[in-house]
């Protein structure tokens, strides 16, 4: 079994671990993945402009993804695009977006403003594991996450009348903005009753905000999920998700087991880390 440490902070993780799990995005560095503020928030409190949503963000919105493109968006072009409209004006649209393939409890939310901007986003009250993208997933480093698949959506709309590239996609937590990095740690299993688990530790000089994990089972079977010896629940082919936040312990050597009862289905594990560093 390797043993791979994230030396910079001293996380360790025993099984695996992925330093820069989203290879597509290109802020991560060997600390995590950069949570930054977008900028918008900042010249909205000056203008004093709680019409373009950013307030209902900072009220509503946990993890996120957003882009900003080059370009005034025309809100009417892209409003079909949505499962669900929430809220819309003439500055900006809220509301929900389906995502192939995934139960509607997967479905994360989208603001969109004229001026360019667009955030996909899960509520405060969702785990930010929500954000792992299991579809099409095969091991290995992670191609994209659920939120970069909703901004794309509307990406996608935009391009049939325009010409224009996909800017880069950036991280923030409206619920925790203190927060500065995002990791996540994945793990599979496909052994007929085989149980995988990795070890993870949080060193002090670490602020951990929030701690979840996301599950995902195919096949006909049985998959588990669990944390230090106690299974968190047990699931036939579905999707789930859920917090340990309140479980995690600083200092402490944390286990996490992975469990498949089928040779032809698969379990997916994913723990995802929301904190802050100094360094």
């Amino acid at each position: 079994m390797k043993i791979k440490h994230l030396t910079a902070i001293g996380f360790l993780v025993v099984g695996i671990l992925l330093l820069n799990p989203f290879e597509w995005d290109r802020t991560g560095d060997n600390n995590g993945i950069l949570l930054e503020t977008p900028s918008f928030i900042a010249l909205a409190a000056e203008a004093q402009t709680p019409q373009k949503g950013v307030n209902f963000l900072q009220q509503e919105a946990g993890i996120s993804a957003y882009v900003k493109l080059d370009q005034a968006i025309d809100l009417k072009t892209i409003k079909g695009t949505f499962k669900t409209i929430e809220t819309v004006s003439d500055q900006y649209i809220i509301g929900e977006m389906a995502l192939p393939n995934l139960p509607d409890y997967a479905d994360p939310h989208v603001y969109v403003n004229k001026e360019g901007w667009i955030v996909a986003y899960y509520s405060n009250s969702e785990p930010a594991s929500k954000i792992v993208q299991w579809i099409g997933y095969s091991g290995g480093v992670m191609p994209r996450a659920t939120l970069e698949d909703a901004i794309r959506q509307i990406f996608d709309i935009l391009r049939r009348t325009a010409a224009i590239p996909f800017p880069s996609v950036h991280y923030y937590d409206f619920e925790y903005p203190a927060a500065n990095r995002i990791m996540v740690a994945t793990k599979l299993s496909s052994q007929n009753g085989g149980t995988e688990t990795f070890y993870l530790t949080i060193p002090q000089g670490v602020r951990l905000f929030e701690a979840s994990w996301s599950f995902y089972h195919t096949g006909s079977g049985v998959g588990r999920v669990g944390m230090d010896g106690t299974w968190l629940a047990k699931y036939t082919r579905q999707l789930f998700y859920g917090d340990v936040t309140s479980k995690i312990k600083v200092q402490f050597k944390h286990s996490f087991q992975l469990w498949n009862n089928e040779s032809s289905g698969t379990s997916y594990l994913a723990v995802i880390l929301i904190y802050q560093t100094g360094q």
